[in-house]
C-alpha cells in the first residue's frame, strides 16, 4: 500500500488555452484593480467601464462558474450569497426612497466585486490558483509602484495638480500638509499599504529568484508614499499586515529550531521587531523630507538675496523645490480614533430615534444623508469612518449580522490553515492571505471601503479575493491525506 501523503494539493494537473473564461476572468479582475487604483483620476470613465464592461462581464463569469462548477455547495458562497440576496430585499423594501438603486455606481461595484472577484478563485483548478493570486498581485504591485512614483515625483518638484471644483482631490502635498493621490489621503494610504504587502508577498513565494529584490523598488516607493499621507489607519494596518508576513515566512521557512513552541516564539520576536522598524521607518520618511524642505528654504532664501543684491542682467529665479513640511501626527487621539467614536455613537442615536431602519435599511445611497444630521457639526458629510457602522444603516441588522457571520467563518478557516501548516514552507503563499484579510479589515475598522463604496475600493477588491482564496486554498490543506 502506498503510504505516501500530500498535504498541499496545489499541482493537480489542468490545461486551458490562455483564451479559457477562467483566464478571461482574470484579466477583468486584473482591470478591476486598475479601476480601484486610479478611479479618482477620472471617475467618469472609470465608472463607465465598471458599468459598461465589468458589470456584464462579472455576470457571464458568473454564469459560466455556476455552469461548469459545483459552485454553491460550498458553506461561504451560501452565506454571502444570503447577504446578497438580504442587499436586493433591503432595495425592494427602500424602493420609494432609493429610486434607481438597480443602475447605481454602488450597486455595479457590489456585483463586480461579488461575482467576480470573490467567484475568481473558484473558476481555478487547484494547480492554477497560486499562479492566480501571483498575477493579480503583480498587477497590483506595479500599479501601486507606478502612482507612488508619481506622487513622490511631485512631492519632490513642489508641484502640485488641483482638480478642484470638479473633484474633490489633488496631486502633491494638500493644505493639510499631507500627500494626495487624486483623493483623500486617507483613501490614498490603502493604495500605497497594498503595494506594501503584496510586494512582501511576491518576494517570499516568487520562482524567479533572481527578480525577487526588484521588487524593492515598488515597496521603497509605496512606503515612502505611505508615509507621506500620514494616515495613521493605512500605516498601522500596514504594520500589522506586514509582521504577520513576517512571522509566517520565519517559522515556517528560515528557522529550523527542534522545538516548534521556540521556533514560533523567536519568529513572533523578530516579528514584533520589523513591525517597530517599519513603523519607525514611516517617521523617519517624514522627517527626512521636513529637513529636505527647510534645507530648500534655506537654501532659496539665500539665492533670492544674493539674485536681489546682483546686477540686472544675471537675474535668475530659483527652481521650483518643495516648499511645505509634511505633517506627522502622534497616536494621542487614540482613544477616541480623531473624533471617530462621536460619529459612531451619533449614529447609534439616530437609529434609536429610527428603529425601523435597523431592519429595512437604507441603502448605501441614503445611509449618509439619513444619519448626517446625528453627526457633531464638524464631521464630514455622510462619512460614517467605518464599513460595518455603514454596514449596519445601509442593511440593517440582519445586513450587518450576515457580514459579521462570513468574516467569521472567513477566520475560523483561516486560523484552523494556520495551526495546521504554521510550520510548512509549502503552504506559505496560502497562510500569507491571512495578513491581506487583516490590512483590509484594519483600513475598514476606520474607513467605509467595504460593501457600501460607490466605487470598487483596492481594499473591497483585495479583502474579497483573499477572502475567495483562503476558502480555497484551506479546503484543499485540511482535507485528510490520500492513502
Amino acid at each position: 500500500m502506498n503510504t505516501s501523503t500530500k498535504p498541499l494539493r496545489f499541482t493537480r494537473p489542468h490545461v486551458s488555452g490562455l483564451l479559457h473564461w477562467n483566464h478571461i476572468a482574470a484579466v477583468a479582475a486584473a482591470i478591476t484593480i486598475a479601476v480601484s487604483s486610479y478611479r479618482y483620476m477620472d471617475t467618469l470613465h472609470s465608472g463607465a467601464i465598471v458599468a459598461y464592461l465589468l458589470y456584464p462581464v462579472s455576470i457571464g463569469c458568473l454564469a459560466l462558474l455556476l455552469y461548469t462548477r459545483a459552485y454553491i455547495r460550498y458553506p461561504e458562497v451560501r452565506l454571502f450569497g444570503a447577504f446578497f440576496a438580504w442587499v436586493l430585499v433591503v432595495i425592494g423594501l427602500n424602493m420609494s426612497r432609493a429610486d434607481g438603486a438597480l443602475a447605481s455606481g454602488w450597486f455595479y461595484s457590489l456585483c463586480v466585486t461579488s461575482f467576480l472577484c470573490f467567484s475568481l478563485p473558484y473558476a481555478f483548478e487547484n494547480a492554477e490558483q497560486p499562479r492566480a493570486v501571483s498575477f493579480l498581485a503583480w498587477v497590483t504591485v506595479l500599479l501601486g509602484g507606478a502612482f507612488s512614483a508619481l506622487a513622490l515625483y511631485f512631492v519632490v518638484t513642489g508641484r502640485v495638480i488641483e482638480m478642484r471644483p470638479g473633484i474633490e482631490g489633488a496631486l502633491g502635498i494638500g493644505a493639510d500638509n499631507r500627500l494626495w493621490m487624486f483623493c483623500h489621503p486617507n483613501a490614498a494610504a490603502p493604495i500605497c499599504g497594498i503595494g506594501v504587502v503584496l510586494s512582501l508577498y511576491l518576494f517570499f513565494t516568487s520562482q524567479y529568484k533572481r527578480f525577487r529584490f526588484v521588487l524593492l523598488v515598488p515597496f521603497v516607493l509605496c512606503m515612502c508614499a505611505l508615509a507621506l499621507t500620514d494616515s495613521r489607519a493605512g500605516i498601522l494596518a500596514t504594520t500589522l499586515a506586514l509582521g504577520l508576513e513576517v512571522f509566517f515566512v520565519l517559522s515556517g521557512k528560515y528557522f529550523r529550531a527542534s522545538k516548534k513552541l521556540l521556533r514560533a516564539l523567536f519568529s513572533l520576536v523578530l516579528a514584533a521587531a520589523c513591525m517597530a522598524l517599519f513603523y519607525q521607518g514611516n517617521v523617519w520618511v517624514r522627517q527626512g523630507y521636513n529637513t529636505l524642505v527647510s534645507r530648500v528654504e534655506a537654501e532659496t532664501t539665500l539665492v533670492t538675496e544674493t539674485v536681489e543684491l546682483a546686477p540686472a542682467d544675471n537675474e535668475s529665479a530659483p527652481a521650483q523645490t518643495p516648499s511645505t513640511e509634511i505633517s506627522s501626527r502622534d497616536l494621542s487621539d487614540f482613544g477616541n480614533f480623531n473624533g471617530r467614536t462621536a460619529i459612531w455613537s451619533a449614529t447609534l442615536k439616530g437609529l434609536v430615534e429610527n428603529p425601523s431602519i435597523l431592519f429595512t435599511g437604507t441603502t448605501p445611497l441614503n445611509a449618509g444623508q439619513t444619519m448626517t444630521p446625528y453627526f457633531p457639526k464638524d464631521a464630514p458629510y455622510g462619512n460614517f469612518h467605518n464599513s460595518f457602522v455603514a454596514a449596519l444603516v445601509s442593511f440593517g441588522l440582519p445586513g450587518l449580522l450576515l457580514i459579521l457571520a462570513f468574516i467569521v467563518y472567513l477566520f475560523v478557516r483561516s486560523l484552523r490553515l494556520i495551526a495546521r501548516s504554521l510550520f510548512d514552507e509549502r503552504l506559505l503563499p496560502a497562510r500569507l492571505l491571512t495578513s491581506i484579510l487583516v490590512f483590509t479589515l484594519g483600513e475598514s475598522m476606520m474607513e467605509q471601503f467595504l460593501f457600501v463604496d460607490g466605487m470598487p475600493s483596492v481594499v473591497w477588491v483585495w479583502f474579497l479575493l483573499a477572502a475567495g482564496f483562503t476558502f480555497c486554498f484551506s479546503r484543499e490543506a485540511l482535507q485528510p491525506p490520500v492513502a
